[in-house]
């Protein structure tokens, strides 16, 4: 079993400049669906399945634009201290939702 982001989701497509994917050293490779699909069976596994998690609604763009420097903190490691940058992170875009 393994996880990844989606490098064919809405946000990735429509709005590269806010998926944190896409902000080294996160993730360094990336993949869609069906290219992650046709990797794993080419590397000898069998019966691959891939399960999507429901994408979330676009954030208000005032709460991406204050969250976008924490969450640049929580993808290249610099945040101190982690654990509580994550969940103030976690917390202001529950809201923003909300």
């Amino acid at each position: 079993m393994l996880s990844t982001p989606n490098a064919g989701h809405w946000q990735a497509l429509r709005e590269p400049e806010a998926w944190n994917a896409y902000r080294p050293p996160a993730h360094l490779v990336l993949f869609t669906a069906e290219s992650l699909k046709m990797a794993l069976e080419k590397a000898g596994f069998s019966s691959v399945r891939v399960w999507k998690v429901s994408p979330l609604p676009p954030l208000p763009g005032w709460v991406r634009r204050i969250t976008a420097p924490i969450a640049r903190a929580l993808a290249d490691g610099s945040a101190r201290p982690w654990l509580l940058a994550l969940l103030l992170w976690r917390a202001i875009r529950l809201l923003g939702w909300a």
